[in-house]
């Protein structure tokens, strides 16, 4: 989250920095962490408000116009990007079943890991808790 808040706040200087007439160029490439920031399920509260700060500062720069098309084409991007992997995902289904399913096999096999990592870390947290609970 630091990371996403600090490219954000370079986003924000850079557009306060340069202008209109300098920024409208680079518009799609600014945009794109503020939109990552904005839809993102995994952002924090902070990193989502200072997506909205940024873009508010980028509405007030260049205009609701020239925002509304960037942001358009940014999203549109993204949405092509993710259906051309669901298309060759699709495609690799048919194409390879084996190699498929070995991915699917794999992906399952994280997903038990990760579960068992969360558990492991909560119990772990409870039992810390009992133990200062009982202490007292």
């Amino acid at each position: 989250d630091q990371q996403r808040a600090a490219v954000l706040l370079w986003c924000a200087a850079a557009t306060a920095g340069l202008g209109a007439a300098l920024v409208t160029p680079f518009l799609a490439d600014l945009l794109r962490p503020v939109h990552r920031g904005l839809t993102s399920a995994s952002s924090s509260v902070g990193v989502k408000e200072k997506a909205e700060e940024v873009m508010a500062l980028i509405t007030e720069t260049v205009g609701g116009d020239v925002l509304a098309d960037a942001y358009t084409a940014v999203r549109s991007a993204k949405d092509r990007i993710r259906e051309g992997k669901r298309q060759h995902l699709k495609l690799e289904a048919m194409l390879d079943p084996e190699g498929h399913a070995t991915r699917r096999i794999k992906k399952s096999e994280k997903n038990k890991a990760q579960k068992k990592r969360k558990m492991e870390k909560l119990t772990a947290h409870k039992a810390k808790k009992i133990c200062v609970a009982d202490d007292m």
